[in-house]
């Protein structure tokens, strides 16, 4: 076996316009293979980091039983009253050791004016400290202009979508869609100038009465879909609860320490609904209606992905197995010298064999160094481009996921060595003469 691997990797070097060749196919298929699968994983990632941490959903959220539709009839019959929190806190401290942070929510919506217009608003209160922490150190300055929440001193504070900002007489500057090289924004003041600052909330209590708030606007913030952009307002969860003249809240949101053991939990909280007879129900927001426009893009580019995947196999199998097809043609001649001074077929189909996988081996490391330089000179590139539904560019990145540099030199190394087999087994079977004098 040792002589067998020493004469392919004679027969590398020796054939050296081949092997480069060979080599350089196969890195172009992986490089293809890794860099497309890369983009996607990167796509995947920037979503689920902009719900978990960004948005504040973390792993585990958790809600009234109440279906859409009956919310939508009757949202108030449908929150969390201060009785149930209490629970929800109890369950909470038992795991505290599991949890690293939980946020509460209380949602509405409303009319907002600043004196001479007005719009419908869609709100979202949380609790600002602990949101703070949800969010972590990338995005706890999570304003596009002016202070975020956590920052701010003003006594009824809120931060405006940048659209709904922009519709209430705020000028935007181009800056405020422009997010830093690593995807976030710099933790700096950016002013901003509008015709006032100072806004009235008006809405319907939780008790069905009309109540108004003086708010004054501290910030503006991407709310990532421009739909939502239009109509979108934070606020500190007291503010929100002032306003709508309730303790109740609508969800709560809990980020583990080990995402991994979500399922355990999210089993443990429902079993513990159960034994209280409490009307709630944890999930995780991935499969919430919350989750559902993830769902819906990742479901899209999950066929994106397959299709041009499938291309690409298609294309990088093919150029490899002609490439090596064409290599072993090369060499009946040798083939047939071989066989004329004893080497069995057997011997013959492992040297090519060997021969392929090695030549796989070098082209598939000259393509992941190729293809790791390329992500980092790519990520560092400061490259923004517009990405779906989402308000602002974002930086083009490529994540680095081993899974697919193993699976994509796997999948080479197997193509490689069955085109070499396959051609040197129908080349073997001829007779030694007709090898000896083919042209």
């Amino acid at each position: 076996m040792f002589t067998l691997l020493k004469l392919a990797r004679r027969n590398i070097l020796r054939h050296a316009r081949y092997s480069i060749g060979s080599g350089l196919a196969v890195a172009a298929g992986f490089l293809a293979l890794t860099l497309f699968q890369a983009y996607i994983t990167d796509i995947r990632l920037l979503y689920e980091e902009s719900y978990e941490h960004r948005g504040m959903y973390g792993n585990v959220l958790i809600e009234h039983t109440g279906s859409v539709a009956e919310r939508r009839a009757s949202p108030w019959d449908f929150v969390i009253n201060a009785s149930q929190q209490k629970e929800i806190e109890a369950f909470l401290a038992e795991k505290s050791g599991e949890v690293f942070a939980t946020v509460r929510f209380l949602l509405g919506t409303g009319l907002i004016t600043n004196g001479s217009m007005q719009t419908i608003f869609l709100m979202k209160g949380h609790s600002v400290a602990e949101g703070a922490r949800m969010r972590g150190a990338k995005w706890d300055w999570d304003t596009a202009l002016g202070n975020p929440l956590s920052h701010s001193k003003e006594e009824s504070p809120v931060v405006l979508g940048l659209g709904l900002a922009e519709i209430l007489g705020c000028t935007i500057p181009p800056s405020a869609h422009k997010l830093s090289k690593a995807g976030n924004y710099e933790a700096t003041y950016r002013p901003f100038e509008c015709t006032t600052k100072e806004f009235q909330l008006s809405t319907s209590t939780a008790n069905g009465q009309t109540n108004a708030l003086s708010t004054t606007m501290v910030g503006a913030v991407n709310a990532m879909y421009r739909e939502i952009d239009e109509r979108f307002i934070m606020a500190p969860i007291e503010l929100v609860q002032r306003l709508y003249q309730t303790d109740a809240v609508s969800a709560y949101s809990v980020l583990l320490k080990d995402a991994s053991k979500a399922s355990q939990f999210i089993s443990a909280f429902n079993q513990f609904a159960v034994d209280k007879q409490l009307p709630l129900l944890s999930a995780n927001w991935k499969d919430h209606r919350e989750g559902e426009m993830y769902r819906r893009t990742m479901n899209l580019l999950a066929i994106f992905r397959n299709f041009v995947v499938t291309i690409l196999v298609a294309i990088t199998g093919l150029s490899v197995f002609n490439t090596f097809l064409k290599a072993v043609k090369e060499r009946t001649r040798e083939i047939g010298t071989l066989r004329s001074i004893g080497f069995s077929m057997r011997s013959l189909l492992a040297v090519f064999g060997m021969e392929a996988a090695m030549l796989c081996l070098l082209g598939t490391t000259g393509g992941a160094i190729l293809s790791v330089s390329l992500t980092a000179l790519l990520n560092h590139s400061g490259i923004m481009y517009k990405a779906g539904l989402l308000a602002d560019p974002i930086p083009f990145h490529l994540a680095f996921a081993l899974e697919y540099y193993v699976t994509s030199a796997a999948f080479l190394i197997g193509v490689s060595v069955f085109a070499a087999v396959f051609a040197a087994a129908g080349t073997t079977r001829a007779p030694i003469a007709e090898n000896l004098i083919h042209v």
